[in-house]
């Protein structure tokens, strides 16, 4: 029974040693936060949290804190999530809730944001702070809001623009196409006309007579005028023979 008791002294003596340390860790941790060491004091925080369920809610706030001035916004959402739901008391959730909503404020998480705060709100309505976190995180989501629909336009805008090129450049290709049909057409149209004057001219030099060769017209007159010159000669001829036989020929000697 003895041994049994100083096995159980031993362990409440261990038991509050471990609290004094997870205690001293989280004081550690204070103070690096103080002095806005921040990554030192995360180290103590998170050594702390293997702690009592009160060390645990402390460190887990307060570990939030210190994501929360590095910069890490969503860690640092998810440790206040954690920290509110592991206590009961109003006011410690409240400013749990408060910071989860600056967490999402700061990562542009209006929405989110704004859920926090009015969760926050709910648990205790004089807080002044989170109410005008309310309203700017409103504000904030109606501007982004207004600069989406913004850029929704402005992409709807480019598509169009970008579909309005395209069907001019098109109309644009059709018509130098089409030109260029036209004007390989009247290139034809030309090259045969030149062929046809071509051909024109050939026959017209053919009909006409080169130097020093009649004309079928002119050949034919010289023609008809040689029979007409001929006829006249044979008339002519056939006169002078009836004549002769009306003269009287001397006998020669």
């Amino acid at each position: 029974m003895k041994r049994v008791l100083v096995i159980l002294l031993l362990l409440i003596v261990q038991l509050g040693f471990s609290q004094e340390e997870k205690k001293a860790q989280i004081k550690d941790g204070n103070t690096a936060y103080r002095k806005e060491n921040y990554v030192e004091a995360e180290n103590k925080y998170k050594e702390a949290l293997s702690g009592t369920s009160d060390d645990k809610k402390i460190s887990n706030f307060n570990l939030g804190n210190a994501y929360y001035k590095q910069g890490r916004y969503e860690e640092a959402a998810t440790q206040f999530e954690a920290a509110a739901a592991m206590t009961d008391d109003k006011k410690a959730k409240a400013q749990s809730y408060h910071n989860l909503g600056n967490s999402y404020l700061k990562d542009k998480k209006y929405e989110k944001s704004i859920e926090a705060y009015k969760n926050s709100l709910r648990l205790n309505p004089e807080d002044e702070d989170t109410r005008y976190n309310l309203a700017y995180a409103k504000k904030m989501l109606q501007q982004q809001q207004q600069q989406q629909n913004k850029d929704q336009n402005k992409d709807q805008n480019k598509d169009n623009q970008e579909k309005k090129d395209e069907e001019q450049e098109k109309k644009d290709e059709n018509k130098e196409e089409n030109k260029d049909k036209e004007e390989e057409k009247k290139d034809q149209e030309k090259e045969q006309n030149k062929d046809g004057e071509g051909e024109e001219n050939k026959d017209k030099q053919e009909q006409q007579p080169k130097p020093n060769q009649l004309s079928k017209e002119d050949a034919k007159r010289l023609l008809d005028a040689l029979n007409n010159e001929e006829k006249n000669v044979q008339e002519k001829l056939q006169g002078q023979k009836v004549k002769a036989k009306k003269v009287e020929i001397e006998k020669p000697w």
